[in-house]
């Protein structure tokens, strides 16, 4: 059974492996969100850097930013934005 990959990996058979260029993006979401930008602002940053979500072509929104593969201590941190 599959189920969606995260952001920031990709599959190979039943293994998820680091996606580089996701991962870069990840980190840059960590220090927008360090440097004090809520949800809403890192959605429009990427959103205007045209940075590409898991599906490409589609827009980020605070929800994708939340659910994207980020450690569970920044998703609590991000929700309570």
């Amino acid at each position: 059974m599959y189920c969606r990959i995260p952001y920031g990996f990709t599959r190979e058979a039943d293994i998820l492996i680091p996606h580089p260029a996701e991962q870069e993006i990840l980190e840059q979401i960590r220090k927008l969100r360090s440097s004090g930008l809520g949800v809403h602002g890192i959605a429009a940053a990427l959103n205007a850097d045209h940075i590409p979500t898991k599906r490409a072509g589609a827009k980020w929104y605070p929800s994708t930013v939340i659910q994207s593969n980020l450690d569970e201590a920044a998703r609590l941190s991000l929700a309570l934005t």
